[in-house]
């Protein structure tokens, strides 16, 4: 898996604000149970950005037979703040996260894993 190292501005956008929530995430990430916490995640990233849709959210998802997460393609899904919760994100394959307004990253998206690459070249103005 890669990892990367962001440097982010002090403010964040919108988040559960709940430890208990972050741990969950956690959890259900690292027992591979990856449908049920991108089942957690969506809706605290729709608070974040209120212009995007689940359905477009979902539309880029997709996970192998045993329920991990192979890939996230979220293109142009109207994206404009990721929650410290999306740090928690494993994929096996890629995470696509250009074609949005997404105007700084959370501290937290150092933590992400993912197996192939993560493009976020014009993710954010």
């Amino acid at each position: 898996m890669h990892h990367i190292s962001i440097t982010t501005p002090t403010s964040s956008p919108p988040s559960s604000d709940d430890g208990a929530v972050l741990q969950a995430l956690l959890s259900l990430w690292d027992a591979g149970k990856h449908q049920q916490a991108v089942d957690m995640l969506i809706p605290i990233m729709l608070r974040c950005s209120p212009r995007s849709t689940e359905e477009d959210i979902r539309q880029g998802l997709r996970f192998h037979a045993d329920g991990r997460l192979e890939y996230w393609n979220l293109h142009g899904c109207a994206l404009t703040a990721l929650p410290e919760e999306f740090g928690t994100v494993r994929t096996t394959g890629h995470l696509v996260l250009d074609g949005n307004q997404i105007a700084s990253l959370p501290e937290s998206f150092g933590r992400i894993a993912w197996g192939r690459y993560c493009w976020v070249l014009g993710a954010w103005q």
